[in-house]
């Protein structure tokens, strides 16, 4: 009986061990997960804030040569064409104030 109780103590030692390895493994692995969000969370607003610019600017161009090309029906000189296309857009422009 004494070889029985050895090996069951044995066996209980070793799945105590296991179970706190996983715990260890658990807590790693959280600890990793929040690394790697944060990381891709920098990652992204360093990448994406350029790209949202970019876009803004090219959505704000296209729409101004459909406006001009609007206009461009129009008998006349492009000076007078260019200054309202300008003063069109120039309330939506990034930092202009609205009175």
């Amino acid at each position: 009986m004494p070889r029985r109780n050895s090996s069951l103590a044995l066996l209980e030692a070793r799945k105590s061990l296991l179970l706190l390895e996983a715990d260890l493994h658990r807590q790693q692995l959280g600890q990793e997960w929040t690394q790697f969000k944060n990381s891709f969370h920098s990652m992204e607003e360093a990448t994406l804030k350029p790209a949202r610019s970019l876009l803004s600017l090219a959505g704000l161009a296209i729409a101004g040569l459909a406006a001009f090309r609007r206009s461009s029906k129009e008998k006349g000189s492009w000076i007078p064409r260019i200054f309202k296309f300008v003063t069109a857009f120039w309330g939506i422009l990034p930092g202009k104030k609205k009175e």
